[in-house]
């Protein structure tokens, strides 16, 4: 079964207890894999080096049926489709949230193959 690396998992602080939850529950993601994150909520605050580092020791084992799902801060979902990319010989899944006109949501997926596309277009 395929795995959904979800790119960043942001959290957020409750106002009166200050406990942490996550932000944004991506559930309805688990019908494309089993979902596994690459970045937590503390490691927006780690060096690019690092960050980069992690990516890759993460999408270590990942294939080109896996998913990436855009989920956090913009700067760690471009490093996570950059290193899958980099793992996947240039094949990236992704899934886009879609809200829907009903409010109910889901996720879209899109195929990204570097491999295919034109060299030297400007």
């Amino acid at each position: 079964m395929p795995t959904v690396f979800i790119a960043h998992e942001l959290m957020k602080k409750h106002p009166d207890t200050g406990e942490l939850s996550v932000l944004y529950d991506t559930g309805k993601a688990e019908v494309f894999g089993a979902r596994r994150v690459i970045f937590r909520h503390a490691d927006m605050f780690r060096t690019p080096a690092e960050l980069i580092g992690s990516a890759r020791d993460t999408l270590a084992d990942a294939t080109a049926e896996d998913w990436l799902c855009f989920s956090g801060a913009p700067d760690l979902i471009v490093i996570a489709a950059l290193a899958m990319a980099e793992r996947t010989g240039g094949v990236v899944n992704l899934l886009l949230w879609d809200r829907g006109k009903d409010g109910n949501g889901s996720y879209e997926p899109r195929r990204i193959d570097l491999r295919t596309q034109e060299k030297g277009r400007e």
